[in-house]
């Protein structure tokens, strides 16, 4: 089990593969929709469409795949199939069942996402997390990408103001968790204690191994330990 060298103050989740498995829907999203355009994806596609956010695949897809559509328009119609399937894919194991521990103990926790608020939205409303959480970010509230270590600071200077003085941490005092290696080793390069959760497509060892390193199903006890 993971000692955890701080008190922890403010739990912060990523989305994607962390709460929810959604690694196959948003490939299928892109899939779907830039096969009406005669751009096919091959598995080696997929750890790069599960890195990025809409914008950002877009972004490569128009300038090294051919695609010509126009960003908005693109965005609109792969917002429009994971809107209307996301409802139906449930928490990864352990998750709900964390978050509701952390609210019953009174526990701080909210989510930083790479994902467009837009996308990400979509599935906050569908699981009801805006019911849960103290705070719920995608990429437009916060400067920086989650896999440099910079970006950190940032957000938890920013959380005071934005949550009206209800959340202040300092970085040894936040436990962070996301699937994505580079995330978790930005934030320990920026003292936050990070822990990666083995599932989705990315499964590059993060540049700090670090003990902490779990399934989805071992997170409650995990919490635990810091509650008590």
């Amino acid at each position: 089990m993971t000692n955890f060298t701080a008190p922890i103050r403010l739990v912060i989740w990523d989305h994607d593969n962390t709460l929810i498995p959604t690694a196959e829907l948003h490939f299928k999203k892109h899939d779907v929709e830039l096969r009406k355009h005669g751009i096919i994806l091959s598995s080696e596609d997929y750890p790069r469409i599960a890195k990025n956010n809409g914008r950002q695949n877009w972004q490569w897809l128009s300038e090294e795949r051919g695609l010509s559509l126009p960003l908005e328009t693109y965005l609109k119609n792969i917002d429009t199939h994971y809107s209307a399937e996301i409802g139906k894919i449930s928490f990864n194991p352990g998750i709900l069942e964390s978050i509701t521990l952390l609210n019953k103990h009174g526990m701080k926790q909210g989510i930083v996402s790479n994902a467009r608020r837009s996308s990400l939205m979509s599935s906050v409303k569908a699981h009801h997390l805006d019911q849960t959480m103290d705070f719920i970010w995608g990429k437009e509230d916060y400067d920086g990408r989650k896999d440099t270590h910079s970006t950190y600071p940032k957000i938890l200077n920013a959380l005071p103001e934005h949550t009206q003085g209800n959340i202040q941490a300092k970085p040894e005092n936040t436990l962070f968790f996301d699937d994505d290696p580079d995330c978790i080793t930005a934030a320990q390069q920026a003292g936050i204690q990070a822990v990666r959760v083995l599932l989705g497509p990315l499964s590059t060892p993060a540049t700090i191994p670090g003990k902490n390193q779990t399934e989805t199903h071992n997170i409650p006890n995990l919490l635990k330990n810091i509650i008590q």
